[in-house]
């Protein structure tokens, strides 16, 4: 992650300090999210947080975490559709809101 601008990719034991006062987390950890060009419009509004994610030089990795994020978002976007029923809304109406603010 050290090597990232928009916080993407390995970090170290010990890289994080959740809290200020305490020790260094003693965890490893490997942060993706929706893998945008640098040139998308959202990098461009936000560009700490959203952008192209850091792959290690693994075969299949990159396929592999692809895979997996791809799985995550189906499930968060069934969630957001329950949850709008249950508030009676739309069934779209909150995915509405998250692929507006990708795709923008």
């Amino acid at each position: 992650m050290q090597h990232s601008t928009n916080h993407r990719g390995w970090g170290q034991v010990s890289a994080e300090k959740l809290d200020p006062n305490g020790p260094s987390d003693h965890k490893e950890t490997f942060d993706m999210a929706l893998d945008l060009s640098p040139y998308h419009p959202q990098v461009e509004r936000c560009p700490q947080l959203y952008g192209p994610n850091q792959y290690p030089d693994l075969d299949g990795f990159v396929q592999l975490m692809h895979q997996q994020y791809e799985l995550s978002l189906q499930v968060a976007l069934r969630l957001l559709k329950a949850m709008a029923l249950a508030l009676k809304l739309p069934i779209d109406f909150l995915v509405r809101v998250l692929v507006v603010q990708l795709v923008c």
